[in-house]
């Protein structure tokens, strides 16, 4: 298994999994009968390297591509993935875990789940777990089970800072059947197949990837695996440079660039060509990669690279490849790009009056370092290290985990967890696993708000805590929401939640990408309070440009008031609903004193009839 198999989760993630590890007694036995199963103690010692070239598919969506992975012992590695309009490099150089994305940018992989992947990996890769010694890992026999209809021991590897994983070893022929990984990127299920021995040793030439979590299968069939071929060391060290994109047009930096703000996100005008039209951009931290709106991607004719599984807002969504000639914002421009294409409008434009049609996500941010005035609404870019950031209140290390800057935070002073920075959340949102851990709250008693995003409509829970504490300052009062089940980003394993604009508006943001850090400086929003509404309406605008109310939220004043879903708004206070510039707009109505009186028409059932509902905080 020194061949490894690089599972490509959505948005261009590269991880390798393989496991195993030494043990006592019945274990003991079981490792004797493997190794003697792979070809012996002096065939698994005399391997120092191995390349493998693959043929890979990702099963039920029609992609395929092509894999060459490099090993040398003790445990370098290095592969390369094609996939598509997709190319993806990563490598271990025995210190550094290192990737380079579709579009050339490096990147250096200091999170913990990347960090406890590799230690897993490099176990099973040196095949230091049929040699008992150390305390690398522990052992335990975990009984028998089958798969795929074969009859399996099964083994408990528990590695010392590595991921816990089982492995299932063929009762028949001794050989390494499945290995399922518990990770931070979720379960992670391995099987292997089509064992053919190679200079003496018994290696798969098919290895089947299944990632619970994106409900993603990858087959990979070697086409040829030769060891012990001399391999140049430098070979898994990173890139010495790094990729350059883009230029600045304007000077040395793109400064102030104004954004629109609206329903707490940020938008920025972007074109694709020089002289085309303004196409409108969310700035999204959260988002793996840069994504244009497929509707648009067809009009322009971009080529199809093929569909890939991946996490959006709402969950599990399925995701095109394209590429892009190039990027045009005010004071810097992008060469071509590989992109994500993504059907955007199809429900973003009814919630939001935005008809957005591409988002900017870690390829973009990652170039710069980028200052985020959410006060002034203006983003200003600066090249890495080339300008002092400013004084700040707080610097935080901020480790980036599938491209996302995550840090340390606390709920409630004493409940710390790992959140994700997502710019593209205009909400703050806890796992439940987290607010159970803890015993924050019972999510199931807390009424509910609708979050709309790619893969779907998601229920979450709204809850006021005390406060939230990120380097050191402390946010009084703020309202998370709580997704009742796993999904989006926050799914994975080791997530404790995700800040969103709710918070990050009450400051100044740096976002800095290379050295993996944030900077936060309080601005004069820093003690707005937080959930402004006193209705508990949460509203669309049909397609044929009518508001109805898609949600009422249970105990709030709207549902008190008897409105339902369903209900068509005609008038706020007498004043007709064309009169409002958009969907915000008529919120914000709602987001007077307690007490105070508004008065809705509404049709339903094609009758009109005027509600009047009295404001109040309800979260």
């Amino acid at each position: 298994m020194k061949n490894r198999l690089i599972s490509i989760a959505v948005l261009f993630t590269a991880l390798a999994w393989a496991l195993s590890a030494p043990g006592s007694g019945g274990v003991e036995e079981l490792l004797r009968k493997h190794l003697e199963a792979l070809g012996g103690e002096s065939a698994i010692r005399s391997l120092h390297s191995i390349i493998t070239t693959a043929e890979i598919e990702f099963r039920g969506t029609g992609l395929n591509g092509t894999m060459t992975s490099y090993y040398l012992e003790p445990c370098l590695s290095y592969s390369e993935i094609s996939i598509g309009l997709f190319e993806i490099k990563h490598g271990y150089d025995g210190e550094r875990i290192w990737m380079v994305d579709p579009n050339g940018k490096l990147q250096i992989k200091r999170d913990p789940g990347s960090v406890e992947d590799q230690v897993s990996t490099c176990i099973i890769e040196s095949y230091s777990y049929l040699f008992p010694g150390g305390d690398a890992f522990r052992l335990l026999a975990a009984g028998q089970d089958t798969v795929e209809g074969t009859l399996c021991e099964v083994i408990e590897l528990i590695p010392t800072g590595g991921n816990r994983c089982l492995l299932y070893l063929d009762s028949s022929s001794h050989l390494l059947r499945r290995v399922t990984t518990e990770s931070r990127q979720g379960r992670i299920e391995q099987t292997f197949s089509d064992y053919r021995a190679v200079a003496g040793v018994m290696l798969p030439y098919t290895t089947c990837t299944h990632h619970a979590a994106l409900n993603q299968t990858i087959v990979a069939r070697a086409d040829s695996i030769s060891v012990n071929t001399p391999i140049d060391p430098v070979l898994f060290l990173p890139p010495p440079g790094d990729v350059k994109d883009y230029r600045f047009t304007e000077g040395p930096a793109a400064e102030r660039m104004h954004f629109l703000y609206r329903f707490q996100h940020i938008y920025l005008p972007v074109k694709l060509a020089p002289d085309a039209p303004d196409e409108i951009f969310l700035l999204d931290s959260g988002a793996g990669m840069t994504v244009i709106d497929s509707t648009l991607a067809a009009m322009l004719e971009l080529p199809s690279g093929g569909t890939l599984t991946g996490l959006g807002a709402g969950g599990v969504a399925n995701f095109s490849m394209t590429r892009i000639p190039a990027l045009y914002l005010r004071g810097v421009e992008f060469s071509t790009q590989s992109v994500i294409s993504y059907p955007l409008t199809r429900f973003r434009e009814r919630f939001t009056d935005i008809e957005f049609t591409g988002i900017l996500g870690y390829d973009f941010l990652s170039r710069f370092t980028t200052h985020i005035d959410f006060e002034g609404k203006t983003i200003s870019l600066y090249e890495p290290d080339s300008t002092p950031p400013s004084p700040s209140d707080a610097v935080i290390d901020a480790p980036l985990i599938h491209n996302i800057l995550s840090f340390t935070g606390r709920v409630n002073g004493s409940h710390s967890g790992t959140f994700l920075l997502d710019t593209g959340a205009n909400s703050s949102v806890l796992r439940k696993e987290f607010v159970k851990e803890h015993d924050l709250a019972d999510p199931d008693q807390l009424p509910r708000i609708a979050v709309i995003g790619a893969g779907g409509r998601e229920e979450v829970a709204l809850r006021r805590f005390d406060s939230f504490e990120v380097g050191g300052i402390v946010i009084e009062q703020p309202v998370f929401a709580i997704a009742r089940e796993p999904a989006g980003i926050g799914a994975f394993d080791g997530i404790s939640g995700i800040i969103g604009n709710d918070i990050l508006e009450r400051f100044t943001v740096i976002l800095d990408y290379k050295h993996q850090k944030i900077h936060l400086s309080r601005n004069g929003m820093f003690d707005e309070p937080f959930f402004k509404d006193k209705c508990g309406l949460q509203i669309m605008r049909s397609a044929d440009s009518r508001v109805l109310i898609i949600l009422v939220v249970a105990g709030s004043p709207a549902e008190k008031a008897g409105l339902k879903v369903g209900d068509e708004i005609v008038a706020v206070d007498g004043q007709k609903i064309e009169k409002f510039l958009n969907l915000e707009e008529i919120l914000r109505s709602f987001q007077a004193k307690d007490g105070v009186k508004r008065t809705l028409t509404i049709r339903r059932a094609g009758v009109e009839r005027t509600v009047p509902v009295t404001l109040e905080r309800y979260i």
